[in-house]
Formats: structure tokens, C-alpha cells, sequence
């Protein structure tokens, strides 16, 4: 497959900066500034082809993060019904509250506690992922 043109890269790249639900490293000014020519057409034409590229795959778990976390709180502000193992709305948006914590938790920073209660959280996201519909 015939390599993107500097140009057609840097015009595809500026595009993906303007979407929102994009979350890979091409639009990252930390990414790679030496990286081949090659290379960033291979990246272009992921996204081109699936829809994403391997730099979103590279820390996954912040990309599902990014993606899940608007969707999770515009959820909390419409829903309307709750899990029957739950006694109220307001019980079941509490719970929403520890997810979208959680999913806004910085990995990278935070005591033991905070680390586990984050972990107990992404664990009960998991245990209500089917009833995550209103």
C-alpha cells in the first residue's frame, strides 16, 4: 500500500484534533516527533480502515476511560429508572457516582485507599454493565 504524503498526514492528523472521540497519541504533543513518514500512513490508514489506530490501544484502559466516562455521566443526568437490587434512584446515582469517579481516578497518582476503592469500583461498573440502559 502506497505511503500518505506528509501532507495528506498532517491534513488527516488536524482532523482527528477536532474529534471529540478520538483518543489515541497522533493528535498528542508529546507523540513522537521523529517517527517515519511510513509509519504515521500505517497509523493514518488504521484509523482510516477501523475506525482507531494501535496508539489508542496503547494505554487501552485510559481510552475505554475517555470514552466511557461523558457517556456515563450524561446517563446519571437522564436515567430515569434504577436496578431492582437497588431501593431508590438516588441509591443507583450514587453508584453511578463511584463509577464516573473511578473512571476519572489518575492512575498514576493517589494513596493504597484511593487505588482500591477505584479498583472496587471499575469491579462493580463491571457487575452493572447490563443495566446500563434507561
Amino acid at each position: 500500500m502506497k505511503n500518505l504524503t506528509q501532507k495528506q498526514i498532517t491534513e488527516y492528523i488536524e482532523k482527528l484534533r477536532q474529534d471529540r472521540n478520538y483518543h489515541g497519541f497522533l493528535t498528542d504533543a508529546s507523540f513522537p516527533k521523529d517517527m517515519s513518514q511510513k509509519r504515521l500512513s500505517q497509523l493514518v490508514r488504521q484509523h482510516q480502515k477501523h475506525g482507531f489506530d494501535d496508539t489508542e490501544l496503547w494505554n487501552l484502559d485510559t481510552t475505554l476511560a475517555q470514552f466511557i466516562l461523558p457517556r456515563l455521566k450524561r446517563f446519571k443526568r437522564i436515567q430515569h429508572g434504577y436496578p431492582s437490587d437497588f431501593k431508590s434512584a438516588a441509591a443507583w446515582r450514587k453508584k453511578i457516582d463511584s463509577f464516573i469517579w473511578a473512571f476519572e481516578f489518575d492512575q498514576y497518582s493517589g494513596t493504597a485507599k484511593q487505588h482500591e476503592k477505584a479498583r472496587a469500583a471499575i469491579i462493580e461498573f463491571g457487575k452493572y454493565f447490563n443495566q446500563l440502559w434507561d
